[in-house]
């Protein structure tokens, strides 16, 4: 299943909207609910928080429902939901209704607009200096009580998606009048504000989909590079001038307009005909779903004589990172990039319930799977660590391909 938990939520279902407003015999009623169901159907829901410590946070959140707004009676579910530290098991609380339209990514440098809408072109590639008057920095620290932490990576993903919700931006406590965010960037020693508004509702990958998005730095004349060109298509792939056959796998699910087991002939007839010197297999996109469908291509990979590189980084989630692993034991593929967003031993194969008077839907994680036996590490971690900088994004460079192009 994808993340970023918080960014790939679940929608609610058509008819499922909630009441215009709930009493506080109602809120108390959800939050009992909540509190009830979640540890009988999470596959181990104190592996980290003590049942005393989430009992205690259930009574303190429904004694609130007397006098509590409807905001912070769902802050308070998000935050007993993040503090459970599981980022495959969330509440839709603070993202279910409409989303800013653009895009931020930590680099080393600081946080930057990656993405925006066309109208706020300006703020992609500059640095995030404030929002709502707060410093960055600050606002950073609010929205980390709304995130599970259970690794460095998957925190900063998981911030990113925050600071493009209104909902959790207020419920962090900052100033968000009518939905209108008011962000201070910063580029070339040059302060500026773009005020975001007209949130949207989006389907998943409806963003990056659609033809009116910045996704280079204002200004520039470079077409993104391969990474960023065509994210959301499922899966293709190209021969490179160097000779390189590169293969774009973003989401582990079968396309309907061509399905894996024809892709992955179509890989190896190109291979056969090519006979390529390094095959590379990006998975920075790829948020998970199904990781059997990745197996006719695997089956191809692992008998190639060529080496075979797996660009990984903050994006490669869930199932997507299970396909990192297949590549390395069936393929001898070597991993370069930054650490992933999903821990090697997790949980998942999630599924939702809906309380019953909010119709806030959760979801859960039904399984857990140990995938390093004797240590349980944060991360998949790159054999090769190349780094993507701010730098890096300013002129357009993907050192990651390039490293591998050198070898």
């Amino acid at each position: 299943m994808a993340l970023l938990a918080v960014a790939t939520l679940l929608r609610a279902q058509p008819g499922e909207r909630p009441p215009a407003h709930l009493t506080p015999a109602q809120w108390r009623e959800d939050v009992t609910y909540f509190g009830r169901e979640l540890p009988i159907l999470h596959k181990n829901l104190f592996f980290h928080l003590s049942k005393a410590d989430f009992d205690r946070q259930i009574g303190q959140l429904s004694n609130a429902a007397a006098t509590a707004s409807e905001l912070e009676m769902k802050a308070g579910l998000a935050r007993i939901m993040a503090s459970v530290g599981d980022s495959h098991s969330w509440i839709e609380a603070l993202t279910s209704s409409r989303q800013l339209e653009l895009r931020f990514r930590q680099f080393p440098e600081g946080w930057y607009c990656v993405e925006a809408r066309d109208d706020m072109a300006e703020a992609v590639g500059a640095r995030l200096i404030a929002v709502a008057g707060a410093p960055v920095e600050e606002t950073v620290r609010r929205l980390l009580a709304f995130v599970p932490q259970e690794n460095p990576t998957q925190t900063q993903e998981a911030v990113a998606g925050l600071l493009t919700w209104p909902r959790a931006l207020e419920a962090a406590g900052l100033p968000v009048p009518g939905d209108n965010v008011a962000f201070e960037f910063e580029r070339a020693g040059r302060r500026f504000t773009i005020r975001a508004s007209s949130p949207v509702r989006l389907a998943p990958g409806e963003f990056s989909r659609r033809h009116d998005i910045r996704r280079t730095p204002a200004g520039a004349t470079f077409q993104p590079p391969l990474y960023r060109s065509d994210p959301t298509a499922f899966y293709w792939f190209r021969t490179l001038p160097s000779g390189t056959l590169y293969i774009q796998y973003n989401r582990c699910a079968e396309d309907p307009e061509q399905p894996m087991k024809g892709f992955a002939a179509e890989v190896g007839r190109t291979i056969a005909q090519k006979r390529p010197a390094r095959i590379v297999v990006d998975l920075r996109n790829n948020g998970g779903g199904n990781s059997r469908v990745f197996r006719p291509l695997l089956d191809v990979l692992r008998g190639q004589k060529g080496r075979i590189f797996v660009a990984i980084g903050r994006g490669t989630y869930g199932s997507g990172a299970f396909n990192v692993l297949d590549l390395k034991d069936y393929a001898r593929a070597k991993t370069v990039g930054e650490p992933t967003a999903d821990k090697p031993n997790s949980f998942g194969e999630q599924r939702p319930f809906v309380l019953p008077n909010s119709r806030l839907r959760v979801v859960y994680a039904t399984r857990y799977f140990r995938l390093v036996k004797n240590a349980d590490p944060p991360s998949w971690e790159p054999d090769q660590k190349v780094t993507l900088t701010a730098a890096d994004f300013l002129a357009g460079r993907d050192p990651v391909l390039e490293w591998i192009e050198r070898q």
